[in-house]
């Protein structure tokens, strides 16, 4: 069963009598709580760009951080980077692990690492750290 309350969605119930409910902070949805076999909670926060800025579940909350441009820097300890010239995603970093792509002149990925830190030290802040490629993978050139 459905029910909407002010034409968005509150509740979806199983005949079993699990309930998935939503609460709303104007557009945006603020939570999901669902009941039942397996219950628990989603928050969500939202900054003042209308982007999201945090999500809790349960006890446990991710922080998502934004660059000036809009474009995703950080969510909870992973870090995003991107090229200046263009947008595109090069680089994401998450402890000991990060990844590399390039893309073609057609914006599509061109090649892949994905690299292991090789004095397995985790980074920290903006530190550089030496990493040794754990898996290459390079894509076929675009055939015109």
């Amino acid at each position: 069963m459905k029910e909407f309350g002010a034409k968005k969605l509150a509740t979806i119930t199983t005949p079993e009598g699990n309930a998935l409910t939503y609460t709303y902070n104007g557009q945006f949805t603020a939570s999901e709580t669902q009941s039942g076999a397996v219950a628990g909670t989603v928050s969500y926060q939202y900054n003042d760009d209308f982007n999201l800025s945090a999500v809790t579940v349960g006890a446990q909350t991710v922080s998502y951080t934004y660059d000036n441009d809009g474009a995703i820097a950080q969510v909870g300890d992973m870090l995003f980077t991107y090229r200046t010239d263009n947008g595109f995603l090069t680089r994401t970093e998450q402890g000991l692990v990060a990844t590399e792509q390039q893309v073609n002149g057609f914006g599509e990925l061109s090649a892949f690492d994905a690299l292991i830190a090789s004095d397995g030290q985790r980074s920290e802040g903006s530190g550089r750290k030496n990493y040794s490629s754990g898996c290459r993978i390079v894509l076929p050139r675009r055939i015109p």
